[in-house]
């Protein structure tokens, strides 16, 4: 086990006898306030190499093993905590073309993204639990700053992590199928979240209605108002915003786009992105999930 504390480092300014603190009556200067600063310290000792990188790793939790990536950032050298992004694989839920499949989306990141295997007794919100628990030992991270992306067969599942792990998941980035919680076709299943959750929201036109009805449903029960506000972003991308929540709701759809993921610059990644200026999932998430952290503690 790797340790990681938070160390508080008292710093004693000695100064000559009548300048500091008051005679304890054995001759020593007893150091005023002013005289004493405590400096907090994070302490990693990750157990992962520093330099950028995929790694693969394998979380096991009772009879289950999960096959894992962590993708490195060329900004991480463990000497600072990190945020973590989960990115859960759509299609059959394996991690190693999800790596492939979103490697473009990773330039530039600071922060450590960690795709999971998703599929059969794997797709479990308490495998997905002690994954967080591995990696935070392993590397370097920043315990406040794990945030959820899933997409495709894995908006589902995302919802389900928002619905029953808000303590550990801070917010999720959800698009392209259902996510919803209530009844009808669209249901993710009967469960009663545990809290409201931040959630950002994109879609394109073939998976609008079920997108939508899950939008539409997280924002009537983080307690938004019923209408957002929405600005149109140019190249047929409307950006909504509902008001009023206790955890925010926003919801990009861009007409005209496929099964894809939005990005700046797709590479050669055109079957799984599509490239637009105006709008980059990756940067609209990873703001997002800087301003919408757990509670420290």
């Amino acid at each position: 086990m790797v340790r990681r504390s938070l160390v508080l480092v008292a710093a004693l300014v000695l100064v000559a006898a009548g300048c500091g603190g008051d005679d304890d009556g054995s001759g020593s200067q007893a150091p005023s306030e002013a005289e004493v600063t405590l400096v907090a310290v994070s302490e990693c000792e990750p157990a992962r190499p520093f330099e950028a990188g995929e790694y693969p790793g394998n979380n096991v939790m009772a009879d289950v093993e999960q096959e894992y990536w962590t993708v490195v950032p060329s900004s991480y050298d463990g000497s600072r905590q990190v945020p973590l992004y989960l990115l859960l694989p759509g299609g059959a839920g394996r991690a190693e073309p999800a790596v492939a499949g979103w490697r473009t989306a990773f330039v530039g990141l600071d922060a450590l993204v960690v795709v999971p295997d998703v599929h059969g007794a794997a797709r479990d919100v308490d495998v997905i639990r002690a994954l967080v628990d591995n990696v935070a030992d392993e590397y370097c991270v920043d315990t406040t700053q794990v945030h959820a992306i899933g997409s495709s067969a894995s908006a589902r599942f995302t919802g389900q992590l928002m619905a029953q792990a808000p303590d550990v998941i801070g917010a999720s980035a959800v698009g392209l199928g259902s996510f919803a919680l209530g009844l009808g076709s669209f249901a993710l299943m009967q469960v009663e979240p545990m809290a409201p959750v931040p959630v950002l929201a994109w879609t394109g036109d073939i998976d609008k209605r079920s997108t939508t009805l899950g939008v539409e449903q997280w924002a009537a029960y983080n307690g938004c108002d019923t209408e957002p506000t929405s600005i149109d972003l140019g190249s047929g991308i409307t950006h909504s915003h509902y008001e009023g929540c206790v955890a925010p709701v926003e919801f990009y759809y861009l007409a005209g786009m496929g099964h894809q993921v939005p990005s700046h610059d797709c590479g050669d990644q055109l079957a799984y992105c599509a490239e637009y200026e105006e709008f980059d999932l990756m940067q609209a998430a990873s703001e997002f999930f800087a301003a919408n952290p757990l509670p420290a503690g």
